[in-house]
């Protein structure tokens, strides 16, 4: 482990101390740290399942500050903060957001029988609480 990553391991330990992410044991969060297997430090916030109360996601947003959706196809969509020292990843409950099409786009694609093929393929996008937009 290179002293950099060290730092950077620091670096993302205080920003959970200095934001208030640190959980108690009556906060419907909790949070992770991967230090291991990432080029740089990992911090995971997920939201408990039982809960689905906006409140929560509107202090952890304020909280972490600007971050942007990522599509994850295996688990869903989580909002995602890349800065120069770590990554932060805040992980909504199952089904706070829903993925739905909003249209469709042309793609070539490659066929045996011809160099390409054109095809309409569909676009989807997450819709979330006005919470996880950042509008809140």
């Amino acid at each position: 482990m290179t002293h950099s990553y060290v730092e950077n391991g620091r670096a993302a330990l205080n920003f959970i101390e200095d934001r208030h992410l640190v959980p108690t044991d009556e906060d419907d969060y909790f949070v992770a740290i991967d230090i291991t297997t990432y080029t740089k430090p990992l911090i995971r916030v997920f939201v408990r399942n039982d809960t689905d109360d906006n409140s929560v996601l509107r202090t952890l947003r304020r909280r972490i500050g600007a971050m942007d959706k990522v599509d994850n196809k295996y688990s869903g969509m989580y909002l995602e903060q890349k800065n120069e020292d770590f990554i932060v990843q805040l992980h909504p409950t199952s089904g706070t957001c829903n993925k739905v099409q909003v249209g469709t786009k042309t793609v070539e694609k490659p066929d045996p029988n011809a160099p390409t093929v054109t095809v309409e393929e569909p676009v989807y996008e997450w819709q979330c609480p006005d919470v996880l937009n950042g509008a809140e």
